[in-house]
């Protein structure tokens, strides 16, 4: 009975150790602790938030549409003027070189008075070589070295040689209006009178004489003579 109440109380003794034991063995967890609002951004939230304001503090391109500057249209309008009036291009020759027309050089020469046609002395340029020529007008012209000795006629071998004699024909060509009657025409200022114009009509003429200023070539009597500009208008 004794050796009963002492195992008991042994029993008892050791379950009231053990779970105190149990108790002090394990402890509560701690809690996690919970980040305040009020903690500061992230080193890495601090750098996308700045690019973020770089990029929206970042100076927007402007295009402008180019406009040309006074000096710029000036110095155009310069370069206009300068253009060399005296000269036309006809376009390339036969030899595929470029013909140009020297239109300065135009004349009716002294030769055509008697003539049914004019006969005009002019000079080209093809490629870098200069030519003289003359031409009646009448489809072909001739080239001289000298002005004195002229090569065989010839037609034009091209467009470009062509549409130069139709432009050597027709530069100097002018009408005009005989207004002062009767009008003669003459071979020259002093010269024999080839005919007179009685009525008043328009008249073509083909230039003006070299050497009598006032003077003009005109073809109104069958053959070409010469009409003073008091006569016509």
């Amino acid at each position: 009975m004794k050796l009963q109440a002492i195992s008991l109380t042994a029993f008892l003794s050791l379950l009231v150790h053990g779970c105190s034991y149990s108790k002090i063995a394990t402890p509560p967890a701690p809690s996690t602790p919970v980040a305040s609002s009020s903690q500061p951004t992230d080193k890495s939230e601090k750098s996308v938030a700045s690019t973020k304001s770089e990029d929206s503090t970042q100076p927007t391109a402007s295009y402008k549409t180019e406009e040309s500057s006074p000096s710029q249209v000036k110095q155009r309008v310069s370069e206009e003027q300068n253009v060399d009036r005296t000269q036309e291009v006809m376009g390339n020759a036969s030899t595929g070189e470029k013909v140009t027309l020297m239109l300065d050089s135009i004349d009716i020469t002294l030769r055509s008075i008697g003539f049914e046609r004019p006969t005009y002395s002019f000079s080209y340029q093809i490629g870098a070589e200069k030519v003289n020529a003359v031409t009646s007008c009448n489809g072909e012209f001739q080239t001289t070295k000298d002005g004195t000795f002229y090569d065989n006629p010839v037609k034009p071998a091209s467009a470009a040689t062509q549409k130069m004699l139709d432009r050597v024909c027709t530069y100097r060509v002018k009408a005009f209006q005989v207004v002062n009657l009767p009008a003669s025409v003459k071979t020259e200022p002093q010269g024999k009178t080839l005919c007179t114009v009685q009525n008043a009509q328009s008249i073509t003429t083909f230039g003006q004489h070299q050497d009598y200023a006032g003077w003009f070539y005109t073809n109104v009597c069958g053959k070409i003579g010469l009409i003073n500009r008091a006569q016509i208008q």
